[in-house]
């Protein structure tokens, strides 16, 4: 199916309403609507959640890996702080704010990084050093947390990156599911979300949890070396733009588009019973092809095991 295909599906099933002609309003309603639909429909595909199980889909075409490294850097002080601040050597990053929820040890005294200016190279530091620190003092600067940034972004060298375009660009991962240790060939446990990763963590160490929260991965160390991980991932599907695209979804679950888009459709026009209707098929049809589907691999939960059904 192409995207032109499924947008005059879904707007035929829904009694072709004027308002969203795909063929003759082109700013808003009409094509670009649906286009809107049936990409949130492809969303919808992808992650859909069983009700009778309450196990949430996991396709194996949209599982993936990467790797990526945490970062450790340690060196000599060229220059005189203040026990509030410490200013980096040349070659730290130019880029305000870039340190911020670092960690900075100097000497033997380990503090948190709240503010980082750029142009000056000077940190801010809570709570304030003991001894100011001066020229020819070692220091080491680490983090435990991993921001998703997209490659050409100012600080993608300090974190996660995935590549800049194509189906597995940052817009399209959804979630991790699993984060490994590669020196020591572990699997890092999923820390449970009532963890307190998100505060303050100065304690240095090997990680042996991570989570998952506003776009960055926590772990609850501080690595005290650099350490290769592997992450593996859930993605959503490319997002559909031009009439000739085609989904990257399952060809067997593509018909799902259109019954989701049925509903949305339905429920735009507020025809209450028919969108129930609608929501109905569409969960039926998804139970019965994911049933017949024998060698998928799913998820037991969102960060479980891989299960061959």
């Amino acid at each position: 199916m192409t995207l032109d295909f499924m947008r005059d599906e879904i707007w035929q099933q829904v009694g072709e309403p004027d308002d969203i002609d795909p063929d003759t309003d082109v700013q808003y309603g009409g094509a670009p609507l649906l286009d809107f639909a049936v990409n949130e429909d492809l969303r919808q595909v992808s992650t859909w959640k069983n009700p009778s199980t309450d196990r949430t889909i996991r396709l194996p075409e949209f599982i993936g890996e990467m790797t990526f490294q945490s970062y450790y850097e340690t060196g000599t002080l060229t220059n005189v702080g203040t026990t509030s601040t410490v200013v980096l050597p040349t070659g730290a990053s130019t880029v305000n704010d870039a340190y911020n929820g670092w960690i900075v040890t100097v000497g033997s005294e380990t503090r948190f990084i709240v503010d980082y200016v750029g142009a000056s190279l000077t940190a801010t530091v809570t709570p304030v050093f003991g001894t100011a620190p001066a020229v020819d003092d070692t220091f080491k600067l680490a983090k435990n947390f991993n921001l998703l940034l997209a490659s050409t972004d100012d600080l993608a060298g300090f974190h996660i990156t995935l590549p800049a375009s194509g189906a597995y660009h940052k817009g399209n991962m959804l979630i991790p599911l699993k984060v490994i240790d590669i020196a020591n060939t572990k699997d890092l446990t999923k820390a449970k979300d009532t963890e307190a990763y998100s505060g303050i963590i100065t304690q240095t160490g090997t990680p042996s949890e991570w989570l998952w929260l506003r776009n960055s991965l926590i772990f609850n160390f501080v690595p005290n070396e650099r350490l290769w991980y592997k992450m593996e991932y859930y993605r959503l599907p490319k997002v559909l733009t031009t009439g000739t695209d085609e989904p990257d979804i399952p060809e067997f679950l593509q018909y799902g588009v259109i019954l989701w888009g049925r509903w949305w459709g339905y429920s735009r026009q507020q025809a209450a019973p028919e969108a129930y209707s609608a929501k109905r098929d569409f969960q039926d049809f998804m139970a019965q092809r994911l049933d017949l589907y024998s060698m998928e691999y799913l998820r037991e939960d969102d960060y479980g095991t891989l299960r061959m059904r």
